[in-house]
């Protein structure tokens, strides 16, 4: 299957950094473009074509800009299950990750705020007073909560424009 062969899959970011770099999505000036290592990217094509044994066209081209957080992550894992599903899932996996990092965080609402709590018990050897523990666990939704709300104003702000100037 070509598209698992490295030649094809090289081919490929070549061309990709060349759109990327030039911010070309017009077919024939992306073929006349400069490829990386020399020629044009319409010889790396005819070179690959005679590499791998595949006939392959430049048929379209595009740029696509991407933004960070919720809206980012729902774009990006859409244009996957469009892709390929393998990729699509690869991508959930990743989502599912990141989530279980940030649900490690030591803040009480959260159960990396529970496991800190039961540590700090246990190397206490008593119990820690409950006014404690629902102290920190106001001030731990409440960053919970600072977290949430930056990163929403900054996913609605990049539907509007520049937001926080977060990446």
């Amino acid at each position: 299957f070509v598209a698992r062969n490295s030649d094809f899959q090289n081919l490929v970011r070549g061309v990709a950094a060349v759109v990327q770099d030039k911010n070309l999505t017009d077919v024939e000036a992306l073929k006349a473009a400069a490829y990386p290592g020399g020629g044009t990217v319409d010889a790396a094509i005819a070179n690959a074509i005679a590499t791998i044994g595949e006939n392959m066209t430049l048929r379209r081209a595009a740029l696509l800009e991407v933004g960070s957080g919720v809206v980012g992550s729902y774009e990006v894992t859409r244009q996957s299950f469009e892709f390929d599903l393998a990729q699509a899932l690869s991508v959930l996996a990743i989502i599912s990750l990141s989530l279980a990092l940030i649900n490690l965080f030591p803040f009480l609402p959260l159960d990396g705020g529970h496991i800190f709590w039961a540590l700090a018990e246990k190397f206490r050897g008593r119990p820690i007073a409950y006014s404690v523990m629902e102290r920190a666990s106001a001030v731990g939704f409440v960053l919970v909560l600072i977290l949430f709300a930056v990163g929403l104003t900054n996913d609605i702000s990049r539907l509007q424009g520049e937001g926080f100037g977060l990446r």
